[in-house]
């Protein structure tokens, strides 16, 4: 479970590759379709150096559900944090990942290595090709 501040070190934690940050939640239909096309490429990314970071907006009193969708897909994430669905900790998590998000789920964002945000989808899914085609130039051929 993170707040703000800890999303915050998640993030810098991170430095040095390309990372992909998705938000979800297991009640959130479209976040749970797009869910394989994420564990592909953390699996085809992961050995060129990219990280993938899941973050739930799940309850954090039942992780229950978190749980089984990870076991479900078999996320190979780099880390998997729980923020909740708790207004005030949210908002300080959207401040500290675009000014500009809403919330909206499902949201993806990429950063390169240096931590500097590349590529953002908010409020919609986003699948493996497109993943490839953000990730593509961000890593050293």
């Amino acid at each position: 479970m993170v707040d703000a501040a800890g999303l915050r070190a998640a993030l810098a934690a991170q430095r040095g590759h390309p990372l992909v940050v998705n938000f979800w939640a297991t009640w959130c239909a479209p976040c749970v379709e797009e869910f394989p096309d994420l564990v592909a490429a953390a699996r085809a990314w992961r050995g060129r150096g990219v990280r993938m970071l899941s973050v739930s907006a799940d309850d954090t009193k039942d992780l229950a559900p978190v749980r089984g969708t990870l076991a479900r897909f078999g996320g190979p994430f780099s880390e998997v944090l729980v923020v909740g669905a708790d207004p005030g900790p949210a908002e300080g998590i959207m401040a500290v990942v675009d000014p500009s998000w809403t919330g909206a789920l499902p949201s993806t964002f990429v950063y390169d290595a240096s931590g500097r945000q590349v590529q953002k989808r908010i409020g919609h899914t986003v699948d493996r090709k497109t993943l490839d085609q953000w990730l593509r130039p961000l890593v050293k051929p």
